[in-house]
């Protein structure tokens, strides 16, 4: 989530700003940067929630694929009591594979084998209750990090598109502060510029200002 650190240094700029304009008594600008202020605070809370997630999404993932190699293990052990040696024989090859492939494999051969209330059948099912479990995760995880990544993207071109905006707001403050005292000073040490987002064209251009406040019609 190192991407979204710069939409995060945006929201501080906006609370900081808004701060400036509360205290330099002005109303309008200080309205202008709350609602940029909430806007992107929304977003980056939602990317936060997707963050989340998909993290434990992943550890869920990992724990079953951790599983699966147990699993795998476990059943095939007991494979020489429940079926005959030529059934076997094909139910424990192909370790060049990942382990569910191989499982998915020795699910499908014991459901053709399987008899109605025989062992095989027992392994059987089990076989399909551990894999679509593994399923299940992998489509929560698949999920969770496609909505983080569009959460995130939206947070970073939103607030690439209110840095034009601070940029503005920030000569706004220093023209009401005193030269050289402490607000003046802080306002000053912001950096908020920086270059533009992926995907912000010419079309997704702000409105141009009206009357002192920056980025607002």
């Amino acid at each position: 989530m190192k991407d979204i650190v710069h939409a995060e240094n945006v929201l501080d700029h906006l609370e900081a700003f808004g701060h400036h304009a509360h205290q330099l008594n002005l109303p309008a600008l200080h309205s202008c940067l709350l609602e940029h202020e909430n806007r992107l605070s929304k977003l980056l809370t939602e990317a936060h929630d997707w963050g989340e997630k998909r993290a434990q999404a992943r550890f869920r993932l990992k724990a079953l694929e951790k599983k699966a190699s147990d699993f795998y293990s476990h059943v095939g052990f007991q494979l020489p009591y429940v079926l005959s040696e030529a059934q076997c024989i094909p139910l424990c090859t192909g370790r060049h594979l990942n382990v569910i492939n191989r499982l998915r494999y020795r699910g499908r051969a014991l459901a053709k084998i399987q008899q109605p209330g025989d062992a095989s059948a027992v392994l059987a099912a089990d076989h399909q209750r551990f894999l679509a479990a593994y399923d299940g995760a992998v489509d929560d995880f698949l999920r969770a990090a496609g909505e983080f990544q569009h959460a995130q993207r939206c947070a970073l071109q939103e607030s690439q598109q209110i840095r034009e905006i601070l940029v503005q707001a920030k000569a706004q403050l220093l023209e009401a502060c005193s030269l050289g005292d402490e607000s003046y000073k802080s306002i000053k040490k912001r950096v908020v510029r920086t270059k533009r987002a992926l995907g912000l064209g010419a079309l997704q251009k702000l409105p141009t200002s009206v009357g002192p406040i920056y980025g607002f019609e």
